[in-house]
C-alpha cells in the first residue's frame, strides 16, 4: 500500500482504531506532501535519489 493510498482509509470512523490509526494517517498525508513538494520542485521522489 503506497501512502498515498493511506490518506484515503476512512479509519478515523472506527472508533477502536482510530487512536493508533490517526497518527499513522497524519504521518501518511505529510509524506505525500512532500513528495509532491519535491515533484514540483524537480526533486527526485526518493530519499536515495534513485
Amino acid at each position: 500500500m503506497t501512502v498515498d493510498r493511506m490518506t484515503a482509509l476512512d479509519l478515523g470512523y472506527a472508533p477502536p482504531f482510530s487512536p493508533v490509526w490517526d497518527p499513522v494517517l497524519v504521518a501518511a498525508r505529510k509524506a505525500v506532501a512532500a513528495v509532491r513538494a519535491g515533484a514540483d520542485r524537480g526533486a527526485p521522489s526518493s530519499p536515495s535519489g534513485a
